[in-house]
């Protein structure tokens, strides 16, 4: 067994190294085209420590989704005089941070998976603890920091099957990599189960409820508005494929008395999005100009970052994108934080077990397509009594998770004394 373990080992380091001309020429691509040097630099395992403490918790987030689900317990552990270095992938998650304005703590961008990369970072910043959030298993980082002694603590971990069924190479890392985790804080018990199945100790291993759940604890700062003034379906954290289908779907109904505002997920992709609009002759404003006045008969897109929680407060109706199409879906706590009526397609697997609870509830409809989501919508139209009630039975099931973050505090300060 041990020499199959090894031999699965320099097989994965050496697959690592053969694609490492691909991975260095897309990271100075993303780069280039950012126009940020510290995501080639970073990335590579270039860093430079600007921590004024000894004591330093490394909390890698991998972008903008996971940087909003840790922040609650970010500030708590900040509050308490920690001093943080938070790792995202994305350049978007960086931004997430920034505007977060954190004391007493640095951003970095998380290093390739090279036992050297990881090994320069753990050299310059001398973590104490590395708290991964949700699921970010580099088998050679979560081995570096083994070897460096520091103790690796997955919060809200999360496993989808999709990483179940990985190839053979994959999996046996993995397994070797989990067996090394000092503990997982899994975000439910079929969670738990996955961690276990792919090699994790169950002795180890720990499930509260999911640690999203703590943003309904943390009252957001609404300092921008939001500049419509009519009732509005809001299409939130769209994916390819999804704006296309509710376009054809909303200009062949054209609910009456209704607004259309679709907030693109990467904002990148807005030409993309505008050109779609084009082409069915739709007008529309974008978020970024600044439209003095906007009318229900042009479409409203959101262009930017970090200003969707306005619009989400004041929408009628909300749909979550990242569910028409197979990507797993998004926060949908977001949402049902302010009783909006929600809806969700069917593939949220990552937000199964809220999802689940909240159609027990009643508080939340999952349609199958476009043209299903349009139709519901319009029978909630006609129906005020049934989408207020919707709303309100999401509002009150979250009600009922208050003390979620309290739990994760009281769990993951107890590590970080552990290792005092």
């Amino acid at each position: 067994m041990a020499k199959s373990n090894s031999r699965s080992t320099l097989s994965y380091r050496l697959l690592t190294w053969g694609l490492f001309p691909a991975a260095f020429l897309y990271t100075g691509l993303i780069a280039f085209k950012t126009r940020n040097n510290n995501y080639f630099t970073q990335r590579l395992g270039f860093y430079k420590n600007n921590i004024n403490s000894k004591r330093v918790i490394w909390c890698h987030c991998a972008s903008v989704g996971e940087i909003n689900t840790a922040l609650p317990l970010l500030r708590s552990l900040i509050k308490r005089g920690e001093h943080l270095l938070v790792s995202t992938n994305t350049i978007t998650g960086m931004q997430a941070l920034t505007k977060a304005n954190l004391d007493n703590t640095q951003h970095a961008f998380f290093p390739l998976d090279y036992i050297a990369f990881a090994h320069r970072l753990i050299s310059e910043y001398s973590p104490k603890l590395y708290l991964i959030f949700e699921t970010e298993l580099w088998p050679n980082i979560l081995l570096t920091a083994a070897n460096h002694n520091i103790p690796t603590v997955i919060i809200n971990g999360r496993i989808s099957k999709k990483t179940l069924h990985a190839p053979s190479l994959i999996l046996k890392n993995y397994k070797k990599a989990l067996v090394k985790i000092y503990n997982i804080i899994a975000s439910s018990e079929e969670n738990a189960a996955r961690f276990i199945a792919l090699g994790a100790k169950e002795e180890v291993i720990t499930t509260l409820d999911n640690l999203k759940f703590a943003s309904i604890n943390a009252s957001p700062n609404l300092t921008d508005e939001c500049p419509i003034d009519y009732p509005f379906l809001l299409c939130a954290s769209t994916h390819a494929g999804e704006e296309q289908s509710i376009i054809e779907q909303w200009k062949a109904s054209n609910p009456e008395g209704l607004g259309l505002v679709i907030a693109i997920r990467h904002p990148q992709r807005c030409k993309e999005v505008c050109k779609i609009l084009k082409d069915h002759e739709l007008a529309y404003h974008l978020h970024s100009d600044n439209p003095e006045k906007v009318s229900k008969n042009e479409i409203y897109i959101i262009d930017t970052l970090g200003q969707l929680m306005p619009f989400m407060k004041q929408a009628e109706f909300v749909f979550m994108g990242g569910s028409l199409v197979p990507i797993g879906g998004h926060n949908i706590i977001e949402p049902a934080q302010y009783g909006r009526c929600t809806l969700i397609g069917p593939h949220h697997d990552d937000f199964k077990d809220i999802v689940n609870d909240l159609k027990k509830c009643n508080g939340i409809i999952i349609v199958n397509n476009a043209s299903q989501l349009i139709s519901e919508i319009q029978r909630l139209l006609s129906n005020r009594e049934t989408q207020l009630q919707l709303g309100n039975n999401a509002r009150n099931y979250l009600n009922s998770k208050q003390k979620v973050l309290k739990n994760y505090q009281d769990l993951v300060f107890k590590l970080i004394d552990d290792q005092a």
